[in-house]
């Protein structure tokens, strides 16, 4: 056991220091306090077990969800283990009898918790997560109570082999034991895709591969993605990363297209270019009813396919742009042209005095975005950092331009090359700023946008 335990704090040991590392940068997990088993469902049959039908008003006091709820380990099995244990237990499953009994004890989470009632009694994972606090990330205690079943499997085998001399009674045991666990049904919890989503099919037959944004913020993207089988716009990770996760939410164009109450306005056609070249998005998938249908025909999205009262499917139209611009200024990415410009990371425009002069700019944040329509030719991007904002600044345009320059020393001016390969539609171009936090007090963090323009 001790071998064993050395070799698993080698391997966790690293994990759990870089863990804790990235616990500030990382969204916080389920409280640990809620998701929990609460002691009495180790003993009353959970809702996705026929027997919960004789103990009804008990089970419906504990239950916490369908599936994370089932915490019910049988009368049977602790029976079996408490007669092996006490009756000359085998030596060769006290590992399994050890970690169970740990597992059990970290499940009951910080504090005990009986039916919904948290009692102030603090347990031993309290201290374990105030020794680890990485443990935060993760949240979800209840789910180590699938180590217990180990030991309880292991300790009914024995059992059921000394019973060999008393076939009724074992025979007994086998009938308790499958109408203690028998469910209701099979699979316990019925999916979205049983039955199948209609909708879903065509979205994956098409080859290309464009992100999808689902308006489901939870686990039935997740389940949708098994149909449709094309990147997510959110990923839906369990834990995402602080930063890019906010500039998603902040995103002006997703928090539009994800509240059916929104009142802001794009251009279609610059719109979907910016879903194309920010997120590669060409489908979003919604409810199927009149509300949302109304809010994304809006957007002149096309209705790709839909199910009856399940899922709607919409695809977005970038088309050429009639009237491409030759200029982008430091007023029009903080105020962006109606239907024509959509910019993101962008400060008011202010008269700032940097290097003996006054400049007219926009303070930029930690990445700036802007997609304008534009003709193939030269165009010249201006910045401009005080001496004590010294940073890396990389710049990103059309599908496949990327470069990076050391040190942006006061005004600094790139050229832009534009080809009909990096536009989207033949007129949309897509732009990214991306710098390091400046050393200097700055209202956006980042360098001053001066301007934009065709040489």
């Amino acid at each position: 056991m001790a071998v064993v335990a050395a070799g698993a704090l080698a391997i966790a040991a690293p994990l759990l220091l870089r863990a804790n590392a990235d616990r500030t940068v990382v969204e916080t997990g389920h409280p640990s306090k809620w998701c929990s088993v609460a002691f009495t469902s180790l003993l009353i049959p959970a809702r996705v077990q026929v027997l919960s039908v004789l103990t009804r008003p008990l089970t419906e006091r504990n239950h916490q969800n369908l599936v994370e709820g089932v915490g019910y380990l049988g009368w049977l099995p602790l029976f079996a283990t408490a007669w092996v244990v006490l009756k000359d237990r085998p030596r060769a499953f006290d590992f399994a009898l050890v970690s169970g009994g740990i597992a059990l004890v970290l499940a009951l989470g910080p504090q005990l918790r009986i039916f919904d009632r948290l009692l102030d009694v603090p347990l031993p994972y309290a201290l374990l997560e105030r020794v680890v606090p990485a443990l935060r990330l993760g949240g979800c205690v209840n789910r180590l109570e699938q180590l217990v079943f180990l030991p309880l499997a292991l300790y009914v085998g024995v059992w059921s082999d000394r019973m060999r001399t008393r076939p009724m009674l074992r025979a007994l045991g086998v009938v308790v034991l499958f109408l203690e666990y028998l469910p209701w049904r099979i699979p316990v919890e019925r999916w979205p895709l049983n039955p199948a989503d209609t909708a879903l099919a065509p979205v994956a037959t098409d080859r290309n591969r464009e992100a999808v944004l689902d308006t489901d913020m939870g686990a039935v993207a997740l389940v949708r993605q098994l149909t449709h089988r094309h990147p997510l716009t959110f990923g839906y990770l369990s834990r995402i990363p602080v930063v890019p996760s906010q500039r998603r939410k902040d995103d002006p164009v997703l928090a539009a297209l994800l509240d059916p109450n929104a009142t802001r306005f794009f251009g279609a056609d610059a719109m979907a270019a910016y879903l194309d070249y920010r997120f590669r998005i060409h489908f979003v998938v919604a409810p199927n009813n009149d509300v949302w249908r109304e809010h994304l025909t809006r957007y002149e999205l096309a209705t790709f396919a839909s199910s009856p009262d399940r899922t709607l499917v919409m695809r977005t139209n970038v088309r050429a742009a009639a009237n491409p611009l030759a200029v982008l200024t430091a007023d029009q990415v903080s105020e962006a042209l109606p239907g024509s410009v959509i910019t993101f990371g962008f400060a008011p425009a202010s008269d700032e005095r940097l290097a003996g002069r006054t400049q007219h700019g926009s303070w930029m944040g930690v990445e700036a975005d802007f997609v304008m329509p534009v003709s193939p030719g030269m165009y010249r991007l201006a910045l401009h950092a005080s001496s004590g904002a010294l940073q890396p600044i990389t710049i990103e345009w059309g599908r496949h331009h990327r470069t990076t320059e050391a040190i942006l020393f006061e005004k600094y001016e790139y050229t832009l090359d534009i080809v009909e390969d990096d536009l989207i539609a033949h007129t949309w171009l897509g732009v990214t700023i991306h710098t390091k936090a400046a050393q200097v007090e700055q209202p956006g963090g980042g360098p001053l946008f001066l301007g934009f323009e065709k040489r």
